[in-house]
């Protein structure tokens, strides 16, 4: 392998290998034995030789190093040494690299000097840095044909940092009692019944399990003694285990879960006698620099709420958010946000990076996504379909794929199915700033997306001023089937979207700040809305979700206004409580028209913010953020998050407000999955299967997109371009390397931690 230089880590000077940019310099001049003879620079010839070989006029080390200290830039290409007429750019710009390389070397060889005190070095190595970010950023946007950087050592051999994880046969539950796993699990009542499925060869054997029915206390063991002899009288080999977790440090008490050993012929799955509704909140705890991504369950028990776990979503480095969640038929819920730093599935390909993650109902992770561009992207929406599909939407400041157009910030939106594989990416947009703000799946798989544009997002719409409210029709393979847009000459946005029963939209948006809802039509873009009502002037706020059930519309959001009722036709449940308050409004769909019911603040004297909706069966969820202490809520007053839940009059139930280990929380959204609470939470196990087939592909594993490529090169010879495709694994990406090699080097799949992929160097060759 090759490398020019590597960073300073410490007092020891890194290494430079100037014979790279002098070899590169030869390259690119004709052989003749005219070329071999030095010609000094004058004003009109051009450069014979390498500039850096003419004498420095800086003589001592004590100069070169005043010169790294006091110079305002490292890479100077009008510095007057080769700033001549008739000398190649190129010329000028090796020149200047290499001017910039001699002041690193001045300020490493200075912090390796013993005399060097330690604040010095430190000072020293922040002007390192500074300096090599620059080179390193000159380099990329002023890159050369056919020279390639590498910050690094030269080695024999290189193993990629990424490891795509294997599928696991073993399900390691979350922990259930702590101190022993004798100990009685005191959330069982002990008369819980379930199944517990298990498909083999073309059949599926159900197995009933009733807690009444095992032998002595209700403890971990006996729980798993008894799971395990019901399996065994199946004729199934499938096996229940114990799982134990240490705590943090000695004195903590060591915690026990059940988990669940498979084989490869078998797949597991479990479904509860009773249930009850699970909430899923998504959001964020900390502030600034520690800001954590948060994922809540919570299962309604009717009047009251109980706790089932809280998962934090932190990168390795950097901050990590979630801005939406959702559920599908099978008992999983999905998060979708934004993080800065890497997750485990893949370096962050920009300042911030789009993730998704999929989760069975124990908060167990079953597969991570990774999606962004070289600069910025930023995820906001998120949908599942009756097939297991979800869809992700946001906005992103660079392409993500090689056929995206558009320019500024773009909206995108990337449908993956069940697996996490990709099925498409579209960032097809305008030259100026649009994101998306909201998706829906309709019946037939087609997806709705709604957000802003400062500009016409098609030819067939006209831009109104400022940010325009939008609607988008994909197909179910991404196709664009129409655009409408809305809004007049003041800044407007669409921030909320479902699709009813009928399959009719109702779109939320904020134009001229006001709050409105529509009621379109979704078999095409350009005739009138069906209804729609202006809700009121938000003030400081935002309409940022709508529900619908049972030809009932539910919006919610945040607002200062106190009398939110839609032109007087609302009534005012739960009075306004000052501030900002978050609120719910219940407008009932007649078809042709439609008629406000009444609105219900949520909030306190403080600043509170209504941020996620949701409803089942009548009953009605609003999650947000609170800087006060909600009443029922059970919480200090501080920044923190919290769910209530309404009845379908408008009066609350219960209110559930949280913090989180990092001080400040709020609740960005929220979903429900109406079967997903039981004795299966108490036990740790999901509902639905267990996910045992996560693919080895590499783009679904990972940031790697199908056609991403790189170069790869022996000695002196041609380049060689390494293409990945859908479905690629680690192996077929060795073979690719391994063909290009031949018998010059060699590629396989290392396997510690994960497959990564392992490149060698034969003896005497240069990769």
């Amino acid at each position: 392998m090759s490398g020019i230089f590597g960073p300073s880590s410490g007092p020891s000077a890194p290494s430079f290998d100037f014979s790279v940019l002098a070899g590169y310099y030869k390259s690119k001049l004709p052989l003749s034995a005219a070329n071999l003879q030095p010609t000094r620079v004058s004003d009109n010839v051009s450069t014979k030789f390498a500039p850096w070989s003419q004498k420095s006029t800086l003589e001592t080390a004590t100069a070169r190093l005043r010169d790294a200290l006091s110079t305002t830039s490292f890479v100077d290409v009008r510095d007057e040494g080769i700033n001549k007429a008739g000398v190649e750019a190129d010329h000028k710009k090796l020149f200047a690299i290499y001017k910039g390389l001699s002041k690193l070397q001045a300020l490493a060889t200075r912090s390796a000097d013993e005399k060097a005190l330690e604040g010095e070095r430190a000072a020293l190595n922040r002007r390192f840095q500074g300096g090599l970010a620059e080179i390193r950023s000159f380099l990329i946007d002023k890159g050369f044909e056919d020279l390639t950087v590498l910050l690094g050592e030269k080695v024999s051999k290189v193993d990629s940092g990424f490891r795509k994880q294997r599928p696991p046969s073993l399900y390691s539950g979350p922990s259930v009692v702590n101190g022993a796993s004798s100990n009685v699990i005191s959330s069982l009542a002990g008369t819980e019944q379930f199944t517990v499925a298990v498909a083999k060869t073309g059949t599926t054997i159900n197995v009933a399990m009733d807690l009444s029915a095992v032998p002595g206390e209700l403890s971990v063991d006996n729980v798993i003694a008894y799971m395990n002899s019901q399996l065994e009288s199946a004729g199934v080999y499938t096996r229940f285990t114990r799982t134990t977790f240490n705590g943090k440090t000695t004195t903590d008490p060591k915690k026990y879960g059940i988990g669940v050993q498979t084989v490869a012929t078998e797949r597991v799955s479990f479904s509860a006698a009773a249930t009850k509704p699970a909430l899923y909140l998504g959001g964020v705890g900390g502030t600034g620099t520690t800001q954590v991504g948060q994922l809540v369950k919570l299962t309604d028990d009717g009047n009251a709420v109980a706790s089932n776990f809280l998962n934090k979503i932190s990168p390795q480095t950097g901050i990590a958010d979630v801005r939406a969640t959702a559920t599908d038929s099978s008992g999983h819920v999905y998060v979708a946000g934004s993080v800065t730093g890497d997750l485990g599935e893949g370096e962050v390909q920009g300042d911030q990076d789009v993730y998704l993650r999929k989760y069975d109902g124990a908060g167990q992770l079953i597969w991570s996504r990774l999606l962004g561009a070289s600069e910025s992207a930023t995820g906001f929406a998120l949908a599942t379909d009756s097939n297991g599909n979800v869809a992700i939407a946001g906005k992103v400041s660079d392409k993500l794929t090689s056929t995206s157009t558009g320019g500024g910030e773009d909206s995108f939106v990337t449908k993956f199915d069940s697996q996490g594989r990709e099925i498409f990416t579209r960032q097809i947009s305008p030259s100026l700033d649009d994101q998306a703000n909201a998706l829906a799946f309709a019946a037939d798989g087609s997806l709705f997306v709604a957000g802003q544009t400062q500009a016409a997002m098609s030819a067939t719409v006209a831009h109104g001023g400022g940010s325009d409210a939008y609607l988008m029709k994909l197909t179910s393979s991404g196709s664009l089937e129409y655009v409408r847009q809305f809004g007049g000459s003041s800044d407007d946005r669409a921030t909320a979207i479902s699709i009813d029963s009928s399959g009719d939209i109702l779109l939320g948006t904020v134009e001229a700040g006001d709050a409105k809802v529509r009621k379109l039509s979704a078999a095409d873009g350009t005739s009138a809305a069906i209804w729609e009502m202006s809700l009121g002037a938000l003030g400081q706020g935002n309409l940022s979700s709508i529900s619908v059930e049972s030809g009932v519309v539910y919006a919610g959001g945040s607002t200062t206004n106190a009398a939110l009722d839609a032109g007087g036709q609302a009534s005012i449940a739960t009075a306004h409580s000052g501030a900002s308050d978050g609120f719910v409004m219940k407008i009932t769909d007649l078809g042709a028209s439609a008629a406000a019911a009444f609105t219900a603040y949520v909030g306190t004297s403080g600043a509170d913010s209504g941020l996620g909706l949701a409803v089942n069966g009548g009953s009605i969820y609003l999650a947000g953020s609170t800087n006060g202490s909600l009443v029922g809520g059970g919480a200090p007053a501080r920044s923190a998050a919290f769910v209530r839940k309404l009845d379908s009059t408008g009066a609350t139930v219960w209110t559930h407000q949280y913090e989180s280990a990092l001080g400040a929380a709020a609740a960005r959204s929220i979903a429900v999955d109406g079967q997903g609470g039981s004795v299966l939470d108490k036990l740790g196990l999901p509902r639905g299967a267990i996910a045992f087939d996560e693919t080895l592909s590499l783009t679904a594993g990972s940031s790697v997109r199908n056609g991403d490529y790189f170069y790869l090169k022996v000695n002196d010879g041609v380049k060689f371009k390494i293409k990945v495709d859908t479905g690629d694994t680690m192996r077929m990406l060795a073979r690719k390397v391994s063909n290009v090699l031949l018998l010059k080097g060699s590629a396989e799949v290392s396997r510690a931690g994960g497959d990564g992929i392992k490149i060698s160097a034969k003896e005497g060759q240069v990769i």
